[in-house]
């Protein structure tokens, strides 16, 4: 194999070649090569030839385009430095290619905190996280396209026609043209479930011409892609071949093997083909092909009269590219057939539905609203198959509930969970860890509501059972969310103590110069903060930066974070200075990373204006606050707590300019934002609400008025 200005791992290629291609920043190329092994690894269950780019050559696009064309999934490989490139250069040309074509990609993430920013720069698309749970997931998220050995054989066996293949040759240059003829001919009336098969599908390492040879004797037609470059010849290994002329065509002849050539992107001169291809016939168009393939091949069964089973694989087959071009769309319509049925392959459509609605960039981002409706439909399946007792179907529902926690509705998302829950408890093990998940899922939700009580009830139950059923070393992520809550809940003693639990597990598992137990010195580091030990805090915070400042970039924004932390507590030792040069150095960090517009780069405006709010700048607090509103209105929304926040922030500056009408205006929209997501419960609410009602007094209106006033106020709008 050529490799061009392509790289691939020496070891780890298996059978059966899936092509994987990885972009990656061109300086971090020299990461991708080990990146590239743990996914042939045997641990993830992969078997596939991983390509990325030599940063030492020059790119050529056309040759890219072809290398992602075969490739049935791109990764891109996310850290600092990508996100930089992107922030100066827009979106690599592969990704874009990838888009064009409408090929399948996902990110992955090389530090914790990266995938959300990725997606910022692109849109939201699912993707791997950095964590313990790493290489499992990308195993489940590979082995929809990297098809195993089982599968393929089902595939052959369940989804084409028997006793029936296409050979296709073609120029290698020509690989989209080909693609092209091959998705023309699957579009023919009931030729979709007939194998195509084209070198693409060589086995890595083995003999290439006798594996062709094989091919072709199994085939029924032997068609050529005849467009204008069929007679050019490609150099490999120095030595100029054309393998359609000199070796494919003559074989298939010899063997007497069906030959229909087609005219692809133009054809080429038959008379001038004659010279190169001896007898060939006149090439036809993709509707006359049709007539001569049925001669060959007849009685082809017709797509409605499908089974549900191969629906399913061939739905597989398609999304895949195994044996026929890699084409998301017919893959969906496939499931979408299969899932209107009760059985097992309608289970398995539904769920792979969800799951490419999730992962896959077929909407220009995730489609939560689609994703819900297959997850539901899944459930439903769940029901019929096995009933509503049953742990599948209370997995299912918690899938459901995780959807709705993505799209913010807290109450279906607790409907859900409490569904799944209650099938756990009666069917599974008391100490099963299904049961545990619901618990923390449950708990996550109490959470993010404000009811702290109740999220640390049910952080406490799904605790109790981890503790039973994992080593001690592997519950640091439980500890940590019941330090959160305690933090929120204002009870540092607490949290602290479950935090320097977690903070124990990550240092003896993952040692003390990992970025997981950066976070949790920054952890710590809060809580030493909003105890008011402010010596404790730098000290904490301190240990993260110096971390972070070895293991990661310069300019990573998890380094921006820890500045924000520091600055945080010179602010409140009075120090606006040392306050200023942290908060500026985190801020001269988002807004390269991260840009202008992004919710951190909100953040630092948001603290800055805090600074200059108790240097008693009100007109400069003013400009940082205002900053910071016009991001939260326009990433989040305007009805959102993090913009309720910059409301009431910039309601403060105003009171302090001594301009009551103003500070009134600002701080009763944040109350009303609160109110009408539902968070009168939550602890800024109170702290909003008692500001209002200051404001109000001091603009000299009657106090014993203010509820009606509000009521009046809340409802007008």
């Amino acid at each position: 194999m050529k490799k061009l200005y392509c790289q691939y791992p020496e070891t780890g290629v298996t059978i059966d070649m899936r092509q994987v291609f990885v972009y990656a920043s061109p300086k971090d190329a020299h990461m991708l090569s080990q990146f590239a092994k743990e996914i042939c690894d045997s641990k993830t269950g992969t078997k596939c030839l991983v390509k990325w780019l030599d940063p030492k050559k020059e790119i050529d696009k056309k040759d890219l385009r072809i290398n992602l064309l075969q490739s049935q999934v791109m990764i891109v490989y996310v850290t600092p430095t990508l996100l930089s490139d992107i922030r100066e250069n827009g979106l690599p040309i592969a990704i874009q290619i990838m888009q064009e074509e409408k090929r399948p990609y996902f990110p992955v993430e090389d530090t914790p905190g990266l995938l959300d920013l990725y997606c910022e720069l692109d849109r939201p698309i699912q993707g791997i996280t950095c964590d313990d749970k790493f290489y499992s997931k990308l195993k489940e998220q590979l082995g929809k396209f990297i098809l195993n050995d089982k599968l393929i054989k089902e595939i052959r066996q369940k989804a084409f026609v028997k006793n029936c293949q296409i050979f296709m040759s073609y120029r290698s240059t020509d690989t989209k043209l080909a693609l092209e003829l091959m998705s023309n001919i699957h579009n023919l009336s009931d030729f979709e479930a007939v194998p195509i098969w084209y070198d693409h599908f060589l086995t890595v390492g083995n003999d290439f011409s006798e594996q062709i040879f094989k091919e072709i004797d199994k085939s029924s037609i032997f068609t050529i892609a005849v467009t204008p470059n069929i007679t050019s010849k490609s150099k490999r290994d120095d030595v100029s071949v054309n393998w359609v002329v000199s070796k494919e065509y003559p074989y298939a002849k010899r063997q007497n093997i069906p030959i229909i050539p087609v005219k692809v992107g133009g054809g080429f001169p038959y008379e001038e083909l004659k010279n190169f291809f001896s007898g060939i016939a006149k090439p036809v168009n993709i509707d006359e092909a049709r007539m001569k393939f049925t001669e060959i091949i007849p009685d082809l069964p017709n797509s409605e009269s499908y089974s549900i089973e191969r629906l399913y694989y061939l739905g597989r087959a398609y999304f895949s590219g195994y044996y026929v071009e890699q084409n998301v769309e017919r893959a969906v319509s496939l499931f979408k057939k299969a899932a209107e049925y009760e059985d097992e392959f309608a289970l398995k459509s539904s769920e792979m539905l969800a799951e490419l609605y999730e992962t896959v960039d077929l909407m220009g981002g995730i489609n939560y609203d689609a994703v819900l409706k297959w997850r539901l439909r899944t459930a439903e399946i769940c029901e019929k198959i096995f009933g509503k007792n049953h742990p599948d179907t209370a997995t299912s529902y918690n899938d459901i509930g995780v959807v709705y926690k993505d799209k913010g509705d807290y109450e279906k998302a607790l409907e859900y969970f409490f569904k799944a829950l209650k099938i756990q408890k009666k069917v599974l093990e008391k100490e099963h860890p299904d049961t545990a998940t619901s618990y923390n899922n449950i708990g996550t939700i109490y959470d993010d509501k404000g009811e702290y009580e109740k999220a640390l009830d049910y952080y406490f139950k799904a605790l109790e059972i981890f503790e039973m059923v994992f080593d001690k070393d592997h519950i640091a992520g439980s500890y940590n969310n019941i330090g959160l809550v305690y933090v929120n809940k204002g009870d540092y003693e607490k949290g602290l103590e479950y935090y320097s639990k977690a903070l124990k597990i990550l240092e003896k598992v993952l040692g003390k110069d990992h970025t997981n137990t950066s976070s949790s010195y920054n952890n710590t580091g809060l809580v030493y903060y909003y105890k008011g030990d402010y010596e404790k805090a730098l000290e904490y915070y301190f240990k993260a930066l110096k971390i972070h400042e070895k293991v990661l970039d310069k300019d990573h924004p998890n380094t921006a974070g820890i500045y924000n932390n520091i600055g945080l507590v010179y602010d409140d030792e009075c120090d606006y200075e040392k306050a200023l040069e942290y908060y500026l150095k985190a801020l001269e960090i988002k807004e390269k990373i991260l840009g202008k517009d992004h919710l951190s780069t909100a953040t630092s405006y948001n603290n800055i204006g805090m600074v200059y709010h108790h240097k008693g700048n009100c007109e400069k607090a003013l400009d940082y606050y205002l900053m910071a509103l016009e991001i939260r209105k326009k990433v989040l929304g305007k009805e959102h707590p993090s913009t309720a926040t910059s409301y009431n922030n910039i309601g403060i500056a105003y009171y302090n300019k001594g301009e009551y009408d103003k500070a009134i205006e600002y701080a009763c929209i944040a109350v009303r934002i609160m109110i009408k997501c539902e968070l009168s419960k939550h602890p800024n609410f109170k702290i909003f609400y008692d500001n209002l009602k200051t404001y109000y007094e001091k603009s000299g209106r009657d106090i014993n008025n203010f509820d009606n006033w509000l009521k009046s106020n809340i409802s007008e709008n």
